[in-house]
């Protein structure tokens, strides 16, 4: 199921330039993953819970940065998370579509690769190395 989740293109820093597409996204797999987490909780090793709530902290970071580069408040990013979007038109309707003119798009682009690559040093501990954070995969999801 991991490798489901974090296969797609939004997870590799070479592929997704739009950081609204990279929101719904981190959005719907941060859903998925506390619905792992808590199935975690029942049975999982020590080492394996501490990795899988790392991954679930990672993918909030990310989906603060991205909604910071949109010009989202606060506010808005907390109905944001607490909605489960399916369809990606759902949460591109009133959001802008492109990042805020005051912000250094490259410099945020690095901070989302590092966050990538400790999201894969945290897949590495349940013994998964997706290579996050680096050259997208050709068996990628969209």
């Amino acid at each position: 199921m991991t490798r489901r989740l974090l296969m797609r293109r939004v997870f590799y820093s070479d592929s997704e330039a739009s950081w609204a597409n990279a929101l719904h996204t981190y959005l719907v797999t941060a859903n998925a993953w506390a619905d792992i987490e808590n199935k975690f909780a029942r049975s999982a090793r020590k080492h394996e819970l501490e990795a899988v709530a790392a991954v679930g902290l990672l993918l909030q970071r990310l989906i603060a940065q991205s909604a910071a580069a949109l010009g989202i408040e606060n506010d808005q990013l907390i109905e944001l998370r607490a909605r489960r979007f399916v369809h990606r038109d759902d949460l591109h309707c009133g959001l802008p579509g492109v990042s805020r003119a005051d912000i250094d798009v490259a410099a945020e682009a690095r901070k989302r690769g590092q966050l990538l690559r400790d999201l894969n040093e945290q897949v590495k501990r349940l013994g998964l190395d997706l290579g996050l954070g680096g050259e997208t995969p050709p068996q990628t999801l969209a």
